[in-house]
């Protein structure tokens, strides 16, 4: 039998009915949250019941697109300011990360507002073959 706690794996060869009863006590002994200012505490079968490490509020987690870490409670609230989030372009129609988007449109950036442009002609001639 395997007990998996977290980040932790025991395994366990239940032979007899005494490894049995220890692996009761084991379950009924009391956990805490590691995560900073989280006051969880039960069972040790409740944290693996509950799977609070994966629900805590307070967990430090990991953005996919900017690799920023934040607690899970602010997760709505960076996925709406992530820079690297996916925005479509309001001129070309092509999906960017945010932090280009915004860059393309900066005064200091035509060059980017050009290949837009490029984009979108490029677009509009190929619609007007493929009509024919």
């Amino acid at each position: 039998m395997m007990i998996m706690t977290g980040n932790f794996v025991c395994l366990v060869s239940l032979q007899t009915q005494e490894d049995t009863l220890l692996l009761a006590e084991i379950h009924k002994m009391t956990v805490k949250c590691t995560n900073r200012g989280c006051s969880w505490q039960g069972s040790l079968k409740q944290w693996d019941e509950e799977g609070h490490q994966q629900t805590c509020l307070l967990a430090l987690i990991t953005c996919r697109y900017c690799e920023i870490s934040f607690m899970r409670s602010q997760r709505e609230e960076h996925q709406a300011e992530c820079p690297g989030r996916l925005k479509h372009c309001f001129l070309c129609s092509m999906t960017t990360r945010v932090e280009v988007y915004q860059v393309k449109l900066q005064a200091a950036s035509p060059f980017l507002l050009v290949l837009c442009l490029i984009v979108v002609y490029h677009r509009s001639t190929l619609d007007v073959v493929h009509r024919d």
